[in-house]
């Protein structure tokens, strides 16, 4: 059924079901589609992102013979199941084409980076995956030649090559749409190539509606729409808090609330110096401990979750809670989550001996 999400927002402006399935089953699922990571650390946030995202990077760089090829080709078309999440929930799929895109500058080598592409398509031509690889590729092929600083400071022949690297992107996007689109990354693609491009408001959410319909975990898609609905670029917070309700409705039967805490989570990550979440944004810091709650009953393993929850809820003064999930936490600290503004230690004496 398509949604009027345009109206929706801008009128403003898969696993288990969450009580059906034991963390075992979960487990079990991850097994059964080859998720699990052979030795390195627990993919658990940044630490289990740098290495997994560097694996893939490292796969990359060394794809020189046909065998490297091939084996490349296989490993990435392991990992990329719908159903192959981190300790934290976060899809590998998401991780991989953030790793694409590093893969793409540690090179130093457009056209060497272009020709392994062309590489993997002949070992392995039928992995639908290539295709998201190689509209990547020109997405940041264009970037790269633009820069990123306003368009005045762009060159003339930086802004051409941005466009037509684009606009070939785009066509590849809609050429191959009819296989391409069975992976997530079409649509996030899609959402990038047409705001680059200026595409009108309204085929841009009906392409999230689209995807989002389809691909209803797959959060790095909620997280690009975001960023176009920030008010840095003409959004508001009122679109961006319109947008996270749609979000966890269409969520709600596997996810519950959580994708309100996952979102406004990289809302926090986003912000600007001087902005706070609960009192910049519309961000509500009750429906936000619900989504945390729901996110810890689903992925109960991840530090990195406990962590941003202890200190979103130190942000939101609510001492009760912190205290609670300090004591879970133990020494088991993932510094990464205490950045925001929100030092640990801080937190600890701001509610040491209080009953907030």
């Amino acid at each position: 059924m398509k949604l009027p999400m345009h109206k929706v927002i801008c009128g403003l402006a898969t696993l288990a079901l969450l009580s059906g399935m034991a963390q075992a089953e979960v487990v079990a699922i991850a097994k059964e589609n080859r998720c699990v990571w052979p030795g390195g650390p627990v993919l658990d946030g940044p630490t289990g992102e740098n290495f997994f995202g560097g694996a893939v990077v490292s796969w990359f760089l060394a794809a020189k013979t046909p065998k490297d090829v091939a084996t490349l080709a296989g490993l990435l078309d392991k990992y990329i199941k719908d159903k192959c999440v981190f300790v934290d929930g976060r899809p590998f799929q998401g991780i991989m084409l953030k790793s694409y895109q590093k893969a793409f500058k540690d090179t130093a080598n457009w056209d060497g980076a272009r020709e392994r592409i062309e590489a993997l398509k002949t070992a392995n031509p039928d992995a639908i995956y290539l295709s998201a690889l190689e509209v990547q590729w020109w997405i940041d092929a264009g970037w790269s030649a633009r820069g990123t600083g306003y368009a005045s400071s762009v060159t003339r022949d930086g802004m051409r090559l941005f466009q037509e690297r684009l606009l070939r992107a785009e066509s590849l996007l809609i050429e191959t749409k009819p296989r391409a689109a069975e992976l997530p990354y079409w649509y996030q693609q899609m959402l990038v190539v047409q705001s680059a491009l200026g595409g009108s408001g309204s085929d841009r959410d009906n392409i999230f509606v689209e995807g989002a319909s389809r691909f209803k975990t797959y959060y790095p898609l909620y997280f690009t729409m975001l960023n176009f609905l920030s008010p840095r670029w003409g959004g508001s917070w009122g679109a961006i808090d319109s947008l996270v309700a749609w979000s966890v409705k269409n969520t709600q039967a596997t996810e519950g609330n959580a994708l309100y805490a996952r979102m406004y989570w990289n809302i926090a990550e986003t912000m600007r110096e001087g902005e706070q979440l609960f009192k910049s944004t519309k961000a509500q810091w009750p429906k936000m401990k619900a989504g945390f709650e729901d996110l810890m009953m689903k992925n109960p393993d991840s530090l990195w979750n406990l962590n941003n929850y202890a200190e979103f809820s130190c942000e939101a003064g609510d001492g009760a809670t912190f205290r609670m999930l300090r004591k879970k936490m133990d020494k088991q600290v993932v510094a990464e989550a205490w950045n925001r503004g929100y030092p640990l230690d801080v937190c600890e004496a701001k509610f040491r001996g209080t009953r907030s």
